[in-house]
């Protein structure tokens, strides 16, 4: 076993507020719990004495009135005793040492170095993620459970030997010293008061069971009702100061967790592994989105793993991301490449720290690597195809039941087929890869075609500084709307980050108009080299013939340019003025809100019909996508009929208001694609502009 890691001030410091904020709870819980007994006696000697003074139908309703009153109250006091937390184990399946020897020999070793128990049961899961877990109540407090391990195969998929031991160390980590008890603590007695503000469709149905008995019943009911709400109100905002310390004390404990891990395998594992969590989680979401729209025609995967893995390399390749003994080899620049951000704000609600705040935490461990078995995690499992297969099929299985859909026969599609038509949707869906991000979140903003007519030669190079800089410049674009929000007061935030420096929110006024001059600068620089770009290759253009298909092609990005906002505009304002439609209203209110929604129309459906007719937007106009469009603006669709909304009325309204929101988005990138791809054909000659890596 390792010498025990040592507790951080900060783990301390957040133990000491956790522990401190629990005791004001049990203190208040204690006093409304007496208060109660109390009250339940005197209803009960009032209840007495009524029915003692004079026995009638009256007294004996306003007697069990009076106890249903203190009753109602101290069921809602301790209703959470019999609340149980089970985790849904639906996709979950369980392996034995009998079936996976290998596996369950490291998890013992691990268990032993971090001086824990072994885990109750262990599972394995589809997506990519570790986690233990136990079936909690109250009484979880005061009596050991045992807790679960549940292991992803898409983490498995995506990490060495030793970097799943770093993160099954990490996991084992939360619970392998008596100090961490303190965090179960606080979750249990967090999860104690959002029982009593929050899960009480229960407790409703009893409280409106009891209103029906008799009116007089329903006095003391209501009265019972308010005298929770109070208690209720303060509970809010113990439980407001409880959850600011417990995700305080959860992210101590993350850190915790990663020095236990770190003291088994040592730094680097859990480093390397969290640099490359991002780019495996994001391999396995774009391999169910691949399949996604595929299930109407019962396309599946034999084994989404392979895929996963072919997925990662493809993305990998694409980014320049380099392999170390066949894993990419993520590097901290590389997953803060484009995120330009100087903004930093510490989100007290979060439960995690960031990775990079992990990283460094990690990197001034500085622990030396113990273990170096680079040898894909999947050596420690027998029958991985057996294991993949069957939970590719349980994946599919619950997919299918999720949409509706029934059984029948399907096709698999095989792993060349999927990776040829991923890339092909890939290459579809993303600017060319020469550009180096530098069009990703830089739209073109209009410019004098006719200027460029002297086609300077001078050279613009589209490389990683390129892409850099307008990266900064979306980032800096992103920034001013955070602040702008703080300054406004529409947040809670009161102080923050920027560039390294702290500020209040009194001082956002200052550092917005700094911001914003440095954003009009930047503009300008990205606007210049815009044009320089059009300039050099409508000289090459006009050499080979093609100038003036360069210049429609840029018209048709500027004319779209000059009409997006219009375009939004009519989409924002029909999401406003249809909220009222998820809303319980009286019929008078719905027909007011109508009223409101028919004048938004009139906006909107000009919208459409200029969409259906402008030749902007013939590529992404699909036959599905205007038969959706064409049957809404057939005629005036009715919504209500005076009590009751119109099914099909509503459903052609939101088809059409889903298909114009596709359209706005995709009509622009795909007119702008069609733009860069012509340029990359001109780059691509001789004696043009060039590409650099």
């Amino acid at each position: 076993m390792n010498q025990p890691v040592s507790i951080s001030p900060a783990f301390r410091k957040s133990a000491i507020k956790a522990v401190l904020s629990i005791v004001l709870f049990i203190a208040f819980y204690l006093l409304v719990f007496a208060c109660t007994i109390g009250l339940i006696l005197l209803c009960g000697y009032f209840a007495v004495m009524l029915v003692t003074e004079k026995l009638s139908f009256i007294t004996l309703v306003a007697a069990a009135g009076l106890i249903g009153f203190s009753f109602l109250i101290l069921v809602f006091q301790v209703k959470f005793l019999f609340k149980e937390s089970v985790t849904d184990r639906s996709g979950m399946t369980e392996i034995s040492a009998a079936e996976q020897p290998e596996l369950f020999a490291c998890i013992q070793e691990l268990v032993t170095a971090v001086g824990t128990r072994f885990p109750k049961k262990i599972y394995i899961t589809q997506d990519v993620n570790a986690f233990v877990f136990y079936d909690s109540s109250i009484w979880s407090m005061f009596f050991p459970v045992k807790k679960n391990l549940a292991i992803g195969l898409g983490l498995v998929n995506t990490v060495t030997v030793t970097e799943l031991k770093a993160i099954l160390g990490h996991e084992f980590g939360h619970f392998s010293q008596r100090s961490m008890k303190i965090g179960s603590y606080v979750y249990n007695v967090n999860k104690v008061i959002y029982n009593m503000l929050f899960e009480n469709d229960g407790y409703a149905d009893m409280v409106r069971g009891w209103s029906g008995i008799h009116n007089l019943i329903t006095l003391f009911v209501m009265g019972a009702v308010r005298f929770v709400q109070a208690i209720q109100w303060v509970l809010s905002r113990i439980y407001r100061l409880i959850n600011i310390h417990h995700l305080s004390l959860s992210r101590a404990m993350e850190f915790h967790a990663d020095a236990v891990a770190a003291s088994v395998t040592g730094s680097r594992p859990l480093i390397t592994s969290l640099l490359r969590l991002n780019l495996a989680e994001h391999a396995y979401t774009q391999v169910l989105n691949f399949y996604g729209p595929r299930l109407k025609d019962r396309i599946h995967s034999a084994n989404i793993y392979p895929e996963q893995w072919q997925v990662m390399l493809f993305e990998a390749q694409e980014s320049r991301i380099p392999l170390v003994a066949g894993f990419p080899e993520v590097t901290p620049e590389e997953m803060g490449r484009f995120n330009r951000s100087k903004l930093v704000i510490k989100n007290q609600w979060a439960s995690h720290p960031e990775t990079e705040e992990r990283i460094s935490h990690l990197q001034q461990l500085d622990l030396p690597e113990r273990d170096n078995n680079q040898a894909p995690a999947w050596t420690l499992f027998r029958d991985k195809e057996a294991l993949q297969e069957l939970l590719t099929r349980q994946l599919f299985a619950r997919a299918v039941a999720g949409t509706g859909g029934s059984g029948g026969a399907t096709s698999l599609m095989d792993l060349p087929a999927f990776s040829a038509a991923y890339e092909e949707a890939y290459r579809d869906s993303n600017f060319p890869a020469l550009y180096h991000g530098y069009y990703d979140h830089h739209n073109l903003a209009p410019f004098n075609l006719e200027a460029g007519s002297n086609h300077n030669r001078s050279t613009v190079v589209f490389n990683s500084a390129l892409g850099e800089q307008a990266a900064a410049a979306y980032a800096l674009e992103q920034d001013l709307q955070v602040l702008r929000q703080i300054a406004t007061g529409t947040t809670t935030i009161k102080y923050f980050d920027y560039d390294g420096r702290k500020y209040m929110q009194e001082e956002c006024s200052a550092l917005i108009t700094k911001l914003e001059a440095d954003l009009e600068l930047a503009a300008q620089q990205l606007h210049e080299t815009d044009q320089a770009v059009y300039r050099m290759l409508a000289g090459k253009a006009a050499a080979e013939g093609g100038l003036e298909t360069l210049q429609q092609k840029y018209r048709n990005l500027f004319n779209l340019e000059a009409g997006f906002e219009a375009l939004k505009t009519a989409y924002a304002h029909m999401r406003r003025d249809t909220q009222f439609m998820f809303e319980t209203l009286e019929p008078h209110r719905i027909r007011q809100h109508l009223q409101d929604l028919y004048q938004t129309e009139l906006l909107f459906r000009k919208q459409v019909r200029l969409m259906l007719d402008g030749p902007e937007h013939k590529a992404t106009l699909t036959p599905e996508v205007q038969t959706d469009l064409e049957a809404y603006m057939a005629g005036q669709h009715v919504y209500f009929d005076g009590s009751n909304y119109d099914d099909a009325g509503t459903k052609i309204l939101f088809t059409a208001i889903n298909q114009y929101e596709y359209l706005v988005g995709n009509s622009y990138f795909r007119n702008k694609k069609d733009l860069l791809e012509f340029q990359a054909q001109l780059i691509a000659q001789p004696a043009g502009l060039t590409g650099a890596a």
